[in-house]
């Protein structure tokens, strides 16, 4: 049922877990087929590519559910790109700062609503 997140079992609703999982499924695929096409040349890569995936999502979401999610999303790819470039040496470091901080500074900003 559209604009339902919980659809009622009384009114014959099925559970939609099994749709998650799927979606979810499909994505770690798209992942992996994406990596192995592509065969990047080192883990800074892989970080990048999978850290610009969520960072899309984020977006994607916050387009349909809210602006906070879309401005997460926007900061998690440009700061991304920007460790990338710039930071070649403390790639790893700087995505655990960044995905890390953005999870927890999103889930505080979204707390307060």
């Amino acid at each position: 049922m559209i604009g339902s997140r919980h659809p009622s079992k009384a009114k014959g609703g099925t559970s939609e877990g099994w749709r998650h999982f799927a979606s979810w499924i499909v994505v770690a695929l798209f992942i992996f087929a994406t990596i192995l096409l592509f065969q990047p040349q080192d883990g800074r890569q892989v970080g990048a590519f999978v850290a610009l995936l969520i960072g899309a999502a984020y977006a994607v979401i916050g387009i349909w559910m809210g602006t906070r999610l879309a401005i997460a999303g926007v900061a998690v790819i440009v700061l991304t790109i920007a460790g990338f470039v710039f930071l070649k040496s403390h790639f790893g470091l700087w995505m655990a700062f960044v995905g890390g901080g953005t999870l927890i500074l999103t889930g505080a900003w979204l707390r307060r609503v």
